[in-house]
């Protein structure tokens, strides 16, 4: 950089020999054989080679860590995270040199600089082998569009770590306490193993001091969340067995065969479960485990609708069923996903949309089967309340999907934002905005509604009220569901969140079906 080198009358003159024998050396890995050109426009102040490079090829030139540096981080007990851009026209061998300099001033992570990945694209192979060869990590950006990132996740998924950083223009945003929650939130329910804190302010007096209470506001917030702090360490490959995978599909089985007896018959129901069987021996393959995953995560939601349907029992019991049967479906994603691709994430739940928005549909129009039939629609007008409806069910499915995942590009309102801090400052982890606030009481109500419908074979008096907060309830379920599909994060955290979540959602839908009341009581009179 400016200051380490300076240009006087056309000659290259390092402030001392240790900057002088960097850039040697990194022009040499850069251009090879550049010291030995006799002609050029930039010469070396004696003794040195001469070069036929501009100043500002050589401003340019990449020359790696600072030794000094480097060697006042390691006496401090730090860890070294290496970032180095990708460099047009570099040859194999800038990238083994420059990797294995790095890790001999003591870097032990390596972080891509810029918008590629260091050897984009015949260079990705060198890359990984040279991480490899001197024992280096690679960090793996949250949220980050690095191309070539996903390649090397790939092929060295035992040597990724995941990390999280928030952007520049982000920080400038983020006070204080939003900084210390996103950083140990990424870090205790995401999984992140590195975490690239940036300054909070760069003005004052003492900017670096502030950057320092901000890693340590982080670090104690951590600490209280129980997790653990030093070096990061990659995740483990767990060893499961095959037989284990296809005993999963199997024992999910019976569920799922009952489970399209209520909707299909005869020989349609017969296929259905020869394929259903083959799905489970399936699970041996990468692609069988996912499909079945995509079955039960799909499927055990509506079982638990059909089974509290038909049982009719107290809210307070269909309601603790819906949601165990639910979680079943879940713990299979979750089971039949166990590995350290889908950790990393360098692979996914590709089902995981479908997850959560087929099981709403096909409640939907199961129940809306048994309060209209569906022979009673063919030939009907269509209404404008019915075109409303529609409408609404469809700007309400399509805001669901934008604001599903974490990087999702749906606007949160500031009341929610406020929300959700206190929720965090209060909880072991915040639920769910949409599970608690929305369809687990929903669900509540809809069971009341049909437990007052025992007895009867349809969905009671009010069947069109209890079939749409039933439908409405089931946006609760399928995200109990999605919970578990988010493989990455620890399955204390997605326990605790489902639990949270489930209770707080059924005492608010308690309290709503008790202020219901006295309205019902008077509808039942005049009915």
């Amino acid at each position: 950089k400016r200051g380490e080198i300076r240009i006087q009358n056309h000659s290259v003159i390092p402030t001392d020999e240790i900057q002088q024998d960097r850039l040697e050396r990194a022009l040499e890995r850069r251009f090879p054989g550049s010291g030995s050109l006799a002609v050029g426009g930039l010469k070396w102040r004696n003794p040195g080679p001469k070069v036929t490079l501009s100043e500002e090829t050589i401003l340019a030139t990449p020359v790696g860590i600072n030794p000094a540096f480097a060697a006042s981080i390691q006496k401090a007990g730090m860890e070294i995270i290496v970032r180095h851009g990708n460099v047009t026209g570099a040859p194999e061998r800038y990238i083994h040199e420059i990797l294995a300099e790095s890790r001999g001033l003591g870097a032990r992570y390596f972080l891509p600089l810029g918008e590629q990945v260091l050897g984009l694209r015949k260079g990705l192979e060198p890359l990984t082998e040279a991480l490899e060869a001197n024992d280096m990590l690679y960090c793996t950006p949250e949220f980050g569009k690095i191309a070539g990132d996903s390649i090397v996740r790939t092929d060295i998924p035992e040597r990724t770590v995941r990390l999280h950083a928030a952007q520049v223009a982000e920080v400038d945003k983020l006070g204080f306490s939003d900084l210390v929650e996103r950083y140990s939130k990424a870090g205790r329910e995401r999984n992140i193993r590195v975490l690239l804190v940036r300054p909070g302010n760069y003005g004052g007096n003492q900017p670096l001091t502030d950057l320092g209470e901000l890693t340590r506001g982080i670090g104690r917030a951590l600490i209280k969340e129980g997790a653990d702090l030093g070096p990061a360490r990659p995740f483990e490959a767990p060893v499961v067995p095959l037989w284990v995978f296809v005993g999963i599909g199997l024992a999910a089985v019976p569920a799922l065969v009952w489970i399209a007896g209520g909707f299909l018959g005869g020989r349609v129901w017969i296929g259905a479960s020869v394929l259903i069987a083959l799905l489970a021996l399936g699970c041996a393959t990468s692609t069988g485990r996912s499909l079945m995953a995509l079955a039960c995560a799909t499927a055990l939601p509506l079982g638990a609708f059909r089974v509290v349907l038909h049982r009719r029992d107290p809210w307070p019991v269909s309601y603790t069923l819906i949601a165990a049967v639910s979680l079943v479906g879940g713990l299979v994603v979750a089971g039949l996903l166990n590995g350290l691709e889908f950790m990393i994430q360098v692979d996914q739940f590709t089902g995981v949309k479908v997850a959560h928005f087929l099981p709403i549909l096909l409640i939907g129009a199961w129940l809306l089967g048994r309060v209209v039939p569906w022979s009673s629609l063919k030939g009907s007008p269509v209404t404008w309340g019915a075109l409303a409806g529609t409408l609404v069910a469809l700007v309400a499915l399509a805001l669901m999907q934008a604001r599903t995942g974490n990087d999702n590009p749906a606007a949160v309102s500031g009341f929610e934002l406020r929300l959700r801090s206190l929720l965090e400052a209060v909880l072991f982890t915040r639920p769910r905005t949409k599970e608690f606030l929305i369809g687990y009481p929903a669900l509540v109500v809809g069971l009341a509604l049909l437990a007052q419908a025992k007895g009867r074979p349809d969905l009671g008096i009010r069947p069109g009220w209890t079939a749409g907060a039933l439908v409405l309830g089931s946006i609760g379920v399928t995200s109990l569901v999605n919970t578990m599909c988010h493989l990455h994060t620890p399955l204390v955290v997605g326990f605790a969140r489902i639990g949270i979540g489930w209770l707080l959602g059924g005492i608010i839908g308690a309290l709503v079906w008790l202020l219901l009341q006295p309205a019902l009581s008077l509808r039942n009179r005049k009915t």
